[in-house]
């Protein structure tokens, strides 16, 4: 089986809520026009095929093999803005002026904090190959009892870089690249202005079916070029008993990762050190410089278990307990220190710890369920972002841990044929404990601060803690029905990462409607038309889905809902509707 998908997408970044306020709640000023026509400054595009190979072998009445080789192949990213930007006086980007400038610019010859400026749209690309052997063995050993045994193989190669997209009417793109030692040190060799020197000449159109087949000369990447190999290997086994009334399982697995990251950008090759790379410019490397272009290997072993048993005492009562520890390697990312060769001494594995219980009862009338949960995630690397006039910044918590805990509940009625009335809740208390190494970096992986911050008792923001609802679905005819849900939301707090004072946004409640059209097609009818409706948002509310910023309100400020104007955000979208055709054959 192959599948794949180009796409692409247009984005919005959060805004201050001032903004939002001047210009409307789906202000987005990431595009603008050229000669009447809409320019983008931000796309995301991707195109990720998947092949799969799979073979299933039933040796016997009681064994069976599954297997699966699969390969995957993702080629893509995300553009964004590179040299002097210009906006009109309602934010938005000023193409024309940008076009403007960058005609006058000597010989078109651009450059990234060099003479002539300029400004390009750039592309920062993800490339990479996925490959992966995964198979499981199935014996029957009881009536009751089953064992699964199997073994899980990937390898990943990735390729991280940049290139223009679009040159704005320039000709060329020059950046001058500051070295990195075998240390990890930026040095500055010889006389002021020796550096790597590169001119892009070239623009790659974002696109996620181009980004399958282009080709990205080396001499054409800009601001950083740097490639990683991620390699794992797991083993896993699971057995479960189950009769009609109780089931109770056991899973195990280990696993290992092999990382290693590959940098001939900002690190000196061969090539550079014997002074024969055309990219350099200046005196020669000082003697006793030696290739750093190769991180260090790193190693890292995980494992996970898991067990639990449920308990159906009766056709309309059942109980669950379920209990795990996860040991998980660190990401990539969080290995390799601001994006250099060198090793981060603060990475360690996650630890998660988690227990979970419930019950659950079930008639012809009534059905509902209550689950209580608590899980502990120590060693967390908590990541956020934040856009401050055109600035992105990205704020790294390392050794951070979360203390999840809380009750789910869920109940449905059937008064009558046709009619079932619905109701949930879930009410959470979701903080950080301890304390947390906080890093901030700019766009450009450029380190901004660095400090230990005390972050027990803050809460945790991107979700709401708190949230209910009702809601009903009415069948009018077989041919036609009817449906409307309320949800309410409520100890929702800012998405800053970890930090001990948190600001609550304020809570807020939606409703939704849909309507269904079910039409039997074919001569014997068994063939469907299903025709359905959403109206999201009926009531068209106004609210703050999420902030990223935690400013907290002094005297003075101007306030939303008790919020101060100035914190970034996304306000939730109004009231939108779908339609959907369905054929079910």
């Amino acid at each position: 089986m192959i599948t794949g998908a180009p796409q692409f997408h247009d984005q919005n970044f959060t805004k201050p809520i001032a903004d939002y306020l001047e210009y409307g709640l789906r202000y987005n000023n990431n595009w603008g026009t050229y000669n009447g026509q809409y320019l983008t400054e931000r796309r995301n595009f991707y195109h990720k095929p998947v092949a799969n190979l799979n073979w299933d072998w039933n040796i016997d009445s009681s064994t069976s093999l599954s297997t699966v080789l699969y390969a995957s192949w993702g080629n893509g990213g995300g553009t964004g803005d590179r040299g002097n930007r210009i906006r009109t006086d309602d934010g938005y980007i000023d193409y024309d002026a940008i076009y403007a400038f960058n005609n006058s610019v000597p010989n078109g010859a651009g450059g990234y904090f060099a003479a002539g400026g300029g400004y390009i749209t750039r592309a920062s690309m993800n490339l990479h190959n996925w490959y992966g052997l995964i198979s499981n063995f199935e014996k029957q050993l009881s009536d009751n009892l089953t064992w699964n045994v199997g073994f899980d193989l990937r390898t990943y190669y990735g390729k991280h870089f940049r290139v223009v997209s679009n040159f704005h009417g320039l000709n060329s793109w020059q950046e001058n690249i500051r070295l990195r030692d075998q240390n990890n040190d930026h040095q500055t060799y010889g006389t002021f202005g020796t550096y790597k020197q590169v001119i892009a000449t070239e623009s790659f159109r974002p696109s996620g079916w181009a980004a399958a087949f282009n080709s990205y000369p080396e001499e054409q990447k800009i601001a950083y070029n740097n490639e990683e190999r991620i390699s794992y290997g797991g083993l896993f086994t699971q057995l479960e008993y189950a009769t009609d009334q109780f089931s109770a399982f056991f899973q195990g697995s280990i696993s290992n990762q092999y990382h290693q990251r590959f940098d001939p950008y900002q690190y000196a090759d061969q090539s550079l050190i014997d002074g024969t790379s055309p990219q350099w410019t200046g005196t020669p490397l000082p003697a006793g410089i030696e290739p750093g272009v190769d991180s260090e290997k790193v190693n890292n072993f995980g494992y996970n278990a898991k067990g639990g048993f449920s308990y159906s005492p009766t056709d309309q009562h059942s109980f669950y307990f379920n209990t795990g520890y996860y040991n998980r390697q660190p990401y990539h990312d969080n290995i390799y220190l601001n994006f250099t060769n060198q090793i981060n001494p603060l990475t360690e594995n996650e630890k998660i710890f988690g227990l979970e219980a419930g019950y659950g009862y079930s008639s012809s009338i009534f059905s509902g369920n209550i689950n209580l949960y608590r899980t502990s995630w120590k060693d967390r690397v908590v990541t956020s972002s934040d856009v401050v006039d055109d600035v992105v910044t990205f704020t790294s918590n390392f050794g951070a841990e979360q203390l999840h805990s809380g009750i789910e509940l869920d109940a449905k009625v059937r008064p009558c044929s046709g009619l079932s009335l619905n109701a949930f809740a879930s009410i959470g208390d979701w903080q950080y404990k301890g304390e947390t190494v906080t890093q901030v970096t700019d766009e450009e992986r450029n380190v901004i601060s660095t400090e230990n911050q005390d972050i027990d008792g803050g809460k945790v923001g991107g979700a709401a803690q708190l949230s209910g609802g009702l809601g009903f679905a009415y069948r009018i005819s077989n041919m036609f029905s009817i449906d409307s849900d309320f949800r309410y939301y409520d100890n929702l707090y800012a998405d800053v990462g970890a930090i001990k004072e948190n600001l609550e946004l304020p809570s807020f409640s939606l409703l939704d409607a849909g309507v269904t059209f079910n039409l039997p097609v074919g001569i014997d009818k068994t063939k469907n038309l299903k025709i359905r409706a959403n109206m999201n948002n009926v009531l068209d509310k106004e609210y703050i889905s999420r902030l990223t910023t935690a400013n907290f309100a002094e005297a003075g400020d101007e306030l939303y809902e008790g919020i101060a104007v100035s914190n970034q955000g996304y306000f939730g979208w109004g009231r939108t509707w779908n339609v959907t055709l369905r054929y079910d054959f």
